[in-house]
């Protein structure tokens, strides 16, 4: 009798702390996540500060050359690069620092990996190359501030140049998001449906007015290649994405926008948040609705060339 007494107590005891010990771990996870997240931001402007305040690339194709008014390899046949390599090279920051304990494994495969490192359903994009990028990733860049792959008009029909932005550009830095948390589905970041992990990709909440409803989301796209007579934008060629234009979670997984690769990892309240690094370097826990709403994604879109204003929705 005495022994039932003892394991009704047990249990009683386990019900009330598992759910402690779940958030416990929960939020061990969230600190550790955010110090690491903050940990690529100081190594962002560590990396910035060697290169007279640029940003670095968001990524590019693996042996990018410019030559004359050409860029070259016009396919990523081996590969691509990484900001997370990018600012790894000169030892501001190790591969390690881009993973986030409440993801699995950590974060997202690269495109390219080895077969141990890829998830159930992913192929590789170039089968036997490994890109130069963290072996999980969790974190990705605003591309409206870390320009993307194209530095030359007309590289793959682009109607507009990447380039390089300062720091010192950002217009009210407190309230343009640098970086933020990726999700940890892959199957988000399958842009193409044709079951490669795009991790590389940066994040924006810009659309670009003029171009194809394939490639509104490519910010090198606005104003359509038209051979030089890309039409004339009264209040710029973007617009931004609006509250309304947010998927729910349910239809997440086929949103065509790259904020579906923002991540929902850690809860507030009944919430489901992400971490989001700041221009000045402050960090808040919000949802990317809260990041519409208010609209903290740039007050232009910075990384490319010409015209970059941003008309109101």
């Amino acid at each position: 009798m005495e022994l039932l007494v003892v394991i009704a107590i047990i249990t009683v005891l386990m019900s009330v702390l598992m759910p402690v010990l779940s958030r416990v771990k929960e939020q061990s996870g969230a600190v550790k996540c955010r110090a690491n997240i903050r940990a690529v931001y100081a190594a962002v402007c560590s990396y910035s500060g060697g290169y007279d305040n640029y940003y670095p690339s968001a990524y590019y194709y693996n042996g990018l050359t410019l030559q004359g008014a050409k860029q070259y390899p016009v396919k990523p046949l081996d590969g691509y690069r990484h900001f997370s390599d990018i600012i790894s090279e000169g030892d501001y920051i190790a591969h390690q620092a881009f993973q986030c304990p409440q993801l699995k494994k950590g974060g997202l495969p690269p495109a390219n990996t080895v077969s141990s490192n890829l998830e159930s359903g992913q192929r590789a994009e170039v089968e036997g190359v490994v890109d130069r990028q963290a072996l999980r990733n969790a974190f990705a860049v605003n591309e409206a501030l870390f320009p993307g792959y194209c530095y030359m008009k007309g590289f793959n029909n682009a109607d507009r140049a990447s380039r390089f932005v300062r720091s010192t550009e950002i217009v009210q830095p407190a309230s343009t998001i640098c970086l933020t948390e990726m999700t940890g589905m892959w199957k988000r970041a399958d842009i193409n449906n044709d079951g490669v992990c795009r991790s590389y990709m940066p994040v924006h909440a810009f659309m670009a007015l003029g171009a194809s409803l394939k490639e509104k989301f490519n910010l090198n796209m606005a104003g359509g290649n038209s051979g030089g007579n890309r039409p004339c934008f009264e209040y710029g060629p973007y617009t931004r994405v609006t509250v309304d234009m947010l998927p729910s979670d349910a239809q997440r997984y086929q949103a065509a926008s790259r904020l579906n690769l923002v991540g929902s990892n850690h809860r507030l309240g009944s919430d489901k948040t992400a971490n989001f690094v700041y221009a000045d370097g402050h960090i808040e826990n919000k949802t990317l609705r809260q990041t519409i709403e208010t609209f903290q994604w740039g007050k232009k879109v910075y990384s490319v060339k010409g015209d970059n204003r941003v008309a109101l929705p």
